[in-house]
């Protein structure tokens, strides 16, 4: 009964982190796939996971019920999700090709409202400073569009800095929806149909 139990488990979370390493080979590096990649990125987003499920527990302390804190947790990522419908409609070319990049700057962005403690602005600096690293290595040519993420990132930082006024989490997924189209559409190559 037990090793039915782990392995009903292990089948969804296996899916879980190659799914995870699949998209991230296919979104950053689409012609330099390889199995060794794929599983040191399994490792790396296994790792990821662990660390947040840790951090979660601290987290759930700041909602009333489960049910906010699960609503909550959606909302970092709905927001990115819409928005990438949006960009899959209006992309002849490549107009969404910025997505990869508004993407994580959004689900970062509802990060920074979210929380307004010390320990956050250091979290947000470091995903800044890594988002920022990789458009440099795969897009840093385009001057204007690395300015544009560079002042974006630096915002995201200093929000997460400053004592603003919480905002509740229904309006997580529109402010996410709103960076990751925005910058989806700023950062990307082609144009949109009009």
């Amino acid at each position: 009964m037990v090793a039915g139990v782990f392995a009903a488990a292990i089948s969804s979370l296996d899916s879980i982190l190659a799914a995870l390493s699949q998209a991230t080979l296919a979104a950053f590096l689409p012609n330099r796939t390889s199995v060794r990649g794929s599983r040191v990125l399994v490792v790396v987003f296994g790792i990821l996971l662990c660390a947040l499920a840790v951090l979660l527990d601290a987290a759930a302390a700041r909602y009333e019920s489960i049910l906010d804190l699960a609503l909550a947790l959606a909302g970092y990522t709905v927001g990115a999700l819409l928005a990438g419908f949006v960009l899959a409609f209006l992309r002849p070319g490549g107009a969404g090709s910025g997505y990869p990049w508004s993407a994580p700057l959004a689900v970062l962005t509802v990060f920074a409202v979210a929380w307004h403690e010390p320990w956050s602005f250091w979290t947000c600096f470091v995903a800044a400073a890594a988002i920022l690293a990789l458009w440099m290595l795969r897009r840093g040519r385009d001057a204007w569009k690395t300015v544009a993420l560079a002042a974006a990132l630096t915002g995201v930082c200093l929000l997460s800095a400053t004592e603003g006024v919480v905002i509740a989490f229904p309006w997580f997924g529109l402010i996410g929806f709103a960076v990751a189209l925005g910058f989806g559409i700023l950062l990307g190559r082609g144009k949109l149909r009009g």
